[in-house]
This record gives C-alpha cells, structure tokens and sequence, in this order.
C-alpha cells in the first residue's frame, strides 16, 4: 500500500511547509539523527513502533493492545472545559494521538511536537495518518523542520481565558527517549505561558490606561504611519541597533557616534537619557507602556525624534512629542478600524518590554543586521540600568536567578528579565533565516542565537554604508490618507452609538441572567423558558462582542474581570450546579461592561470632538466664527462695581470692548453677566455699547459661558475677564492665531503655569473651541472647576503656551484692588487722549521711563484660585 504519496499528498495540501522540508532532505539522511525506527505487529492486528538509540530500545506502543494502552494513558486528561488547546509532545505512529483525538471537544485542538525526523519519516512511509493531516484541529510541527509552526501556534491559540485549561502530554517513552528535547518543548510553553500571564497581569493593570491613552491618542493617527508602511522603504544593507539601558551601556556608549550615518539607531525610552548625557541622538527611540514615566523624557530634545509607539502608549508623552509618530503596534480597537479601512498595523508582537519591542520594529522592517547594545538582562553588581542607576521591582527577590553569562560563569538575572530573555531566543529562532542578530552588549546574559561581539567590532564590521534617515521619513506617506482619515472619525462616531447599544443590551441581559438562575434554583434541570433566555443571551453576546466598542470595554474591565471571565471557562461536572456557576459570572460580566460603557463614552465624545478629519485646516478655521466672551458683574468681593468706574470718561466695560474690538481675528463679542438685579446697569452699558449680552448664574460662570457661547454660535470661544482695560488687541490676535496653528485644545497666555507666564497680568486671554467648552460644561463636577470656566481643561486636555521674547510676568495691569485702579488710571493719564492707539510695548516703555508707577501695586498678591 502506497502509504508515503496519500500522506505526502495531504501533507502539501494542509502543511505545506513540512511538506516542502522532507521534500528537500528525503535524499540527505545523513542530517537525520541517528536514529533506527522499525515497526512490529501487536496482538490485536495493529503495530507497535519502536525506537532504538544508542544500542538502547524503546517500545513506543504496547505489543499487546496499544489502542486499549492509549485510552488508559487518556482517561487522566479532563476534557470537559472550553477552547481546550493540547500540547502533544511527540506524534509515534499516531495511536495515541488518535484517541486524544477522539475525546477533545470540537473546539479544542492539538498541536504535535515531533522530535524526531526519524520517526516521522518512517510513520508516513508505513502508516496511514491522512486522517490526522486532514484533520484541521490539528497540526504537526517537526523539530529542526518547521518548528516555528508550533511556537506560532501556541502563540496564537494559548491565551489568557484558556491557560489554566490547557493540557500538555508526552507520549510515552518519549521524555526518556528524547529527554533533552522535550526540555526544550516544555521550555517553549512555559515561556509562552509565563509570557502570556504576564502580560495579562499588565494589560489588567493598566487596563484602564491604556483605553483612555487609546482614546486620547486617537487624534495623532491621522498625521502618524505605521512601521509596516515604513517597512516599504529601502534601508539597503545597513544595520539597526537597538541601545537598552543595561548596566554595559556604560562601556560602549561613547562608540555610538561612529555609527552615527551609517546605521539605524533605535533607543528604548529608558536610554534617552544617557544618549543625550553622550550627545549621541538616535534616529528613533520607542515608548510603549500605558504608564511610562514622563520623567524618562524630560529633556525637550526627545521631542523633535521620531517615535515608534502603541496608541495605547502615555498620551502626556505623545502630546508633547513634536516628531513623526510610527505605530508600531496598537490596541485592538484601533487595529479593527484600520481593518475596516484595509490598513495593518504590523506583522509582529511587540513582547513585554520596550526593548522587545524595538526589536519587533527592527524585525518587521527587515534589517539584516540587527545590533544589540545595553541589553544585559541581568544586574551588573546592584545595578540594573546604565548610568549608576539601580531600578528595583517589587517582589524582585521572589523571582532572582541564576543563569548563563555573555562571557560564560552565571550572572544574576530577576523574573521578567529571565521571560525577556526567552522572548528574544524565541523570535531570534523565527527570524533566523533572513535577519543575524548580534550580541553587542558586551555583559549580562547570553542571548542563545546571536552572534557575540564587541559593539566596535560589529560597527566595524556592519557600518559601511550611509544613510539619511530624515530623507527616508520626509519622502515616506502617512499611512491614512484625507478620505481614511474622514472613514475613521466615522468609526469613532458609530463606536459612540455602540456604546448605547451595548449599554442597553447588557442591562437586558443582566434581567435574562437573574430569571434564569432563578428558574434553575426552582426546578434545577434545562426547560423551554432556559432555552429559550439563554438563545437570546447568545445572540446579545454576538451583537456586543461584533461592536467596535467592545475593544475599549474589554480592557477597561480586565482588571476585575480577569478571574471572572477565566472561570466562565471552567467547570466542576455537576451540570446543575455548573449551569447556576456560568450564569451567576455572566451577570457579573454584564454588570462590569454597564459600568465601562459610562466611563468610556464621555472619553470618546471627547475624541471626537476634538478630532481632525483631514479637511484643510485654513479653508476649516475661515469658517469658524470666533466670539470673545467677557465676564462681568458689579459684585465683584475686592474692588465692588468696578466694571462700571469711570475712567477718562468712559466705563471700563466700554474700554474693554473698544480695544477688543481692534482685534482682526475677533468676529462677535458677548457680555456674560448675571441675572441678578445689581447687574442690569451692565446690561444697559452693553446695548450703549452695541454689544449682545448674555445673563446666567452667578455662581457657576461656567455654565454661564457654556450658554453664551451656544447663543451666539461660536465655535471658537476667547475668554476674557472685564477688570482688563489694557487688553491688548495685538496679543489677542497672536494667541488666537496660534491657536488655529496648533491642535491644543486651549491656548492662552497666561495659563496655570506660573512658570510659562511671560504677559503682564491683565493681557490674559484663552483660546478653545465650543466643543472643548461643552464637555467642560458636561463634566467639570468640582466647585472651583465651574467658578472659572477653564480649570477642567487645564486638567485633562491638551495646554499650548503663547509666549513674549521677554518675560514681562512681573507687572501687574489688571483691575481687582485701589491700587491697582491708581496705576492704570495713570496710565490713561499718560497715554489715553480720547482713543486707544497704545498697546503693550507702548505701556512697557511708560513703566520703564516711570519706573516708581510698578510701585504702586508691586505688592498685591493674585487672588487664589476659589476665591471670590
């Protein structure tokens, strides 16, 4: 019977690449290991394989009843959980493989790790297994052959919700066959494995972050690419290196400058620093933590560097980086909207760590060479960065152990260094075809896979050519173009309409949950009405889980959901009480999702307001109507009814206007007052004025100016208080233009940050949109938050600086105190005849040549922020 060409036959079809392996080395056997398989007939008419090595013999079956002998070996294996993913080291002649095969749910699958060439070879040469090689639960990876098959599989189908669940079985005889081997499998799961619960652990502990980083970063994809659109360009046969801070950085930092030009320099966040310390600038650094220190990134010239980042990554660090941003990796609900557009973000994982991911990067963009340098994995004394820094991690001693030196002996490695490690052997081993990986480093752990050298040799050895990375960026797309970036915000738009959906489905399924744990606690068996409510259940979990918005939920509640959800998967073999069990957790589940929804709608009404959709900004902000809005009121606590003294003649309100209304960018202007009766005098002063007038609470002016605003359809609002009759048109005009400029949600002069102040006091203007005023209006909850109108922002969105040349904070033009009414009264003595052609630099030069008028109010503190 023609066994090898069915088997052979199945195998191009359904595993190509092993096919393609025996294909090439059938006729070579001497690579083979030396290995004598031979088969015997048993008892029953079947055949027992054995294996002999070494002048030793293994049977690998029973000679008796090697089908009887498998079912034995599987009833230890419990099947009754879900999404089952088993692990089968070594295949034998299939026997056993076939009763797992029997017994695991439809679902579940089976990956075959086969250590010996041999053995397969000889099993497809005398067995018939077409039914296992079609069978597409499972796959048969062989060692030294298509290996990467199997770790891509259990990358791809261990996760999290199924880890506890998983089974991993050797076939017997095989650990004492093969016994180095099968450390090496366990090996491979058990770093999968640790990976896998460590990053669960930190995506549930910065679950919450990372959504609203998701959805504060959202703003940035429109001008960002990603690196696998950057992996288009040619980077020809240059070398990437990647600096990690370890403790060896010290050594050979100072050689980076020479490879400065002539190789691609990629520095994780934590080494920035001590690059700048060695004046050494890479051409990428990468930040991907949801809560990375903004601390690491003080220094401003991290800003004008290109950065490869997740979307999910701190949002105070993007918002303040001023360079290309390269999406290296994403959340998952932005990755599903580039779906929808036809768009992928990468092809690889980026790992646990910062310098993983530079590697991925690295990887993706295919790099022949790729230099490690600062990545020892292990201290160097107490220290476990460069620069005398030592970063210790709770619970670090629990997880300390001992392992292989770059220069032999054993160094002293902790827990998540030790995954790290493993993480880079295993990528090395994928990529070990098309990328050497060079180990320049020179201390801390052994990579298995590189390629050990000095970071002078390796740069002398691989930096040979130039490049210009800026002109690769310049000529280099962004990845979405107008159209895409139009398609998104939609996205972004429906996703706030699933939320309502969603919102409303799981509150449905809460009350179908209750009626039918309460119907199984009555009558404790299945009935029409369960059916029934659990086929609605079913079809509410696709409509949730098919939602865009469902990404965001999922991670905002991974950290109270992880063992809730992980126990859905599990079940103790009492029906009755596992049917009560899996309904109690799902009401639990749809209870976390409501309480997401609410947190998470009013972030992305946020993102959307303040989203950029690809239109010409110039052509948008021409049709913007831009309305300054004054506050006013008589009962002012320091200096009462000082909106309407008179100073040469005129009101200060009158004041106000006429030199506001000097200001080009100004279309409108609006009084808000109070609808208290004191305040009517400055309504009559406004229609004297020819200038609308809005009334509303005393106490909450932001809400007064969230209703002026809207009356008069403004959509850029200008905030300005009415003690400021040296307001300066000129300065408004400048802080409004660089608000059209930029993409800050509120731009100002003055501002909560003392130190950024560079006006006088009495110049003050601040710049944001009606959207930005809106959800302010919507969600500032605290009192001083709505006594003055921009605390809110200030707080949670993006602040943009107008700066003067010189920092002129230090005087004091504004109206709140008698002395402060002396001093601008001399002022109008001075420069005021009758209209107001003096502005700033006119009154800085007044104080200047009479400096005993910055007496008069020198002492006067700024009232507090609260204070009446």
């Amino acid at each position: 019977m023609d066994y090898y060409n069915r088997n052979m036959e199945l195998l191009e079809k359904y595993n190509h690449k092993l096919y393609s392996c025996i294909k090439e080395y059938e006729d070579d056997r001497s690579s083979f290991t030396p290995v004598h398989v031979y088969s015997s007939p048993t008892k029953d008419g079947n055949a027992a394989l054995t294996v002999s090595i070494n002048r030793q013999e293994f049977r690998l079956n029973s000679i008796y009843y090697p089908i009887q002998e498998a079912q034995r070996w599987c009833s230890q294996f419990e099947f009754s959980n879900l999404g089952i993913v088993i692990s089968l080291y070594g295949l034998g002649n299939g026997i056993f493989l076939r009763e797992l095969i029997n017994r695991k749910g439809n679902e579940d699958i089976i990956l075959v790790y086969e250590p010996c060439m041999e053995i397969f070879f000889h099993v497809i040469n005398n067995y018939d297994i077409t039914d296992i090689l079609e069978n597409e639960k499972v796959l048969i990876s062989v060692e030294d052959f298509n290996e990467e098959d199997f770790r891509e599989a259990i990358v791809r189908h261990v996760y999290w919700t199924n880890l506890g669940s998983q089974i991993v079985c050797m076939h017997p005889q095989y650990d004492k066959v093969f016994m180095e081997k099968s450390i090496k499998f366990l090996q491979i799961l058990n770093g999968h494995n640790n990976r896998t619960i460590v990053n669960r652990n930190t995506n549930a502990f910065f679950g919450r972050d990372a959504v609203e980083n998701t959805i504060k970063n959202l703003r940035f994809v429109q001008n960002a690419m990603t690196v696998k659109d950057l992996a288009k360009e040619n980077f020809g046969d240059v070398p990437a290196i990647i600096v990690s801070a370890g403790p060896s950085l010290d050594k050979n930092i100072h050689l980076l400058k020479q490879a400065k030009g002539k190789a691609v320099i990629v520095a994780t966040d934590t080494a920035m620093k001590f690059l700048y310390r060695h004046d050494v600038v890479p051409d990428f650094f990468v930040t991907l933590d949801a809560m990375k220190p903004e601390s690491y990134l003080d220094d401003p010239r991290f800003m004008e560097v290109p950065l490869f980042c997740k979307v999910e990554a701190n949002w105070r660090i993007l918002y303040k980086h001023n360079a290309k941003k390269i999406y290296c990796s994403s959340h998952s609900y932005m990755e599903n909207m580039f779906e929808r557009l036809g768009k992928k973000i990468s092809d690889y994982t980026t790992g646990g760590s910062v310098a993983t991911g530079a590697f991925s990067v690295c990887a993706e963009m295919k790099f022949k060479h790729i230099i490690l340098v600062g990545q020892d994995l292990a201290f160097a004394g107490d220290r476990t960065h460069a620069g005398e820094l030592s970063d210790h991690v709770h619970g670090e001693e629990e997880g300390i152990r001992y392992i292989e030196g770059i220069h032999g002996g054993r160094v002293k490695t902790r827990h998540d260094w030790y995954i790290y490690l493993q993480w880079f052997e295993d990528s090395i081993q994928l990529v070990k075809d098309s990328i050497e990986v060079i180990d320049g480093t020179e201390g801390g752990a052994k990579i298995h896979g590189t390629k050990i050298m000095t970071l002078q040799e390796a740069i002398d050895r691989y930096c040979n050519e130039d490049i210009n990375v800026a002109e690769i960026l310049d000529k280099t797309s962004n990845t979405l173009s107008d159209g895409e970036i139009s398609q998104l915000h939609g996205f972004m738009r429906e996703s706030i309409q699933e939320l309502d959906v969603i919102y409303e489905k799981v509150h449905q399924a809460e009350l179908y949950c209750d009626q039918i744990i309460e119907t199984l606690k009555n009558n404790g068996a299945l009935n029409d009405e369960v059916i029934d409510k659990s086929a609605e259940l079913e079809k509410i979990n696709n409509l949730i889980e098919s939602c865009m918005a469902y990404r965001l939920i999922d991670d905002y509640i991974s950290d109270v959901s992880l063992h809730t959800l992980s126990e859905l998967y599990r079940f103790t073999g009492d029906e009755e009480v596992d049917r009560i069990h899996t309904f109690q957790r799902a009401c639990v589940f749809y209870q976390l999702m409501s309480s997401a929804v609410t947190a998470i709608k009013p972030m992305l009404e946020e993102a959307v307001a303040t989203f950029w959709d690809g239109e010409n900004r110039d052509e948008m902000n021409k049709n913007k109507k831009k309305v300054v809005i004054i506050q006013a009121r008589v009962g002012s606590t320091r200096l009462k009814g000082k909106v309407m003294r008179d100073l040469a003649g005129k009101s200060i309100l009158a004041h106000d206007i006429e030199r506001i209304r000097q200001a080009k960018l100004v279309d409108d202007i609006v009084i808000a007052t109070t609808t208290k009766e004191q305040d009517d005098v400055i309504v009559q002063e406004a229609k004297q004025l020819g200038v609308k007038v809005f009334r509303g609470s005393e106490e909450d002016v932001l809400s007064r100016y969230y209703y002026a605003a809207k009356a008069t359809r403004a959509d850029i609002v200008i905030r300005i208080t009415s003690d400021c009759p040296l307001i300066d048109p000129y300065v408004l005009d400048q802080t409004i233009q660089y608000y059209l400029e930029h993409e800050y949600d509120i731009v100002t002069n003055a501002g909560v940050e003392l130190e950024k102040r560079t006006f006088p006091r009495g110049l003050d203007a601040e710049v944001f949109s009606y959207d930005m005023l809106r959800l302010a209006y919507q969600y500032a909850k605290k009192r001083y938050q709505r006594e003055h109108v921009t605390p809110y922002l200030y707080e949670h969105r993006t602040t943009g600086y107008v700066t003067n040349d010189t920092n002129c904070s230090g005087y004091r033009w504004t109206l709140d105190t008698e002395e402060d009414w002396q001093l601008i009264s001399e002022i109008y003595q001075y420069l005021y005849h009758g209209k107001h052609d003096f502005y700033f630099k006119d009154i800085l030069a007044l104080m200047e040549a009479h400096p005993e008028l910055i007496e008069i109010n020198k002492h006067v503190e700024q009232k507090k922020l609260g204070s009446k």
